[in-house]
């Protein structure tokens, strides 16, 4: 399916340090709210305090035949509201459990690929294969081609398309296989997608890994050669032709550009000359037109 970049990251590792990390949060923000309210327990004893002072003056004063200042009975109301939220503050706190302080993230049925190509020519067969997979009998399918031809970018163009349309799959895996990748490999990325990766699947045999993960997937694959398709014995087969001829000067114009295009009035004959020497193939309009 071309080349194959791999980053190998262990497991164990990534583990241990995302759960340093949420430990290291769930104690700063344990540590931080024990010293807010620590902080709010001392400007509290200093407010009763000063409302103690405040409330023998304003006694005194009464019995002089003084009414109290509009201000320090704002100041009394807004004190009597600090000593409410104080015991809300250590209601919550006896409450609280910071055992739990995350949340796994689910992740997304169908991951959205990125297509770096424009694409032409391609919908209908990727609209055909979709209707396809969705039927109960179609357990693999294959698309085979030349290389160049677009198998990758139509396999792109089928994940989005379920990326943005209802469907019946609970989840959509993307594995990229080069030619000399071991094959447990390959079933391992499977299974840690579908959350079923085990210890007990470590001791099963390839037949036996193979035969557990065809019980719940469907499989759609690319390759350049029809043969692979026989042998990997296939309910449905289909072939990923070049592009017709108005579809390959679509193509090759919109990597060209109008502006190009248009810059001479020779050019546009001279560019459909040589978009016709690409004989449709998608790779080759794409590296000349642009």
């Amino acid at each position: 399916m071309g080349g194959c970049a791999s980053v190998s990251v262990s497991c164990d590792q990534t583990l241990n340090q995302v759960g340093r990390c949420l430990t290291e949060n769930a104690n700063h923000i344990h540590n931080k709210l024990d010293e807010n309210v620590e902080t709010l327990q001392v400007s509290t004893q200093e407010l009763k305090v000063l409302r103690n002072d405040l409330l023998t003056r304003v006694f005194l004063e009464e019995e002089k035949g003084h009414r109290w200042l509009a201000t320090v009975q704002r100041w009394f109301v807004y004190g009597k509201r600090v000593f409410e939220k104080i015991k809300e503050v250590n209601v919550l706190k006896s409450r609280s459990d910071f055992r739990v302080v995350a949340e796994r993230v689910p992740r997304s049925k169908v991951e959205e690929r990125l297509i770096h190509v424009p694409v032409v020519g391609m919908k209908a067969m990727a609209e055909k294969v979709c209707s396809s997979l969705m039927e109960d009998e179609v357990g693999t399918l294959g698309l085979y081609g030349m290389g160049g031809v677009g198998k990758t970018t139509l396999l792109t163009q089928i994940n989005n398309i379920f990326v943005n349309t209802e469907n019946d799959f609970d989840l959509v895996i993307w594995v990229v296989v080069s030619k000399d990748q071991k094959m447990e490999s390959v079933q391992e990325t499977i299974l840690w997608r579908l959350g079923r990766f085990s210890e007990e699947w470590k001791h099963l045999n390839e037949e036996e890994k193979a035969s557990e993960i065809k019980q719940v997937l469907k499989v759609l694959f690319t390759t350049r050669s029809k043969e692979v398709c026989s042998e990997m014995r296939v309910d449905v087969e289909m072939e990923v032709k070049c592009l017709a001829p108005d579809e390959a000067w679509e193509l090759f114009r919109m990597r060209a550009g109008d502006l190009t295009l248009e810059s001479h009035p020779d050019i546009p004959g001279v560019a459909r000359k040589i978009a016709g020497k690409c004989y449709g193939l998608p790779l080759a309009l794409n590296v000349i037109g642009r």
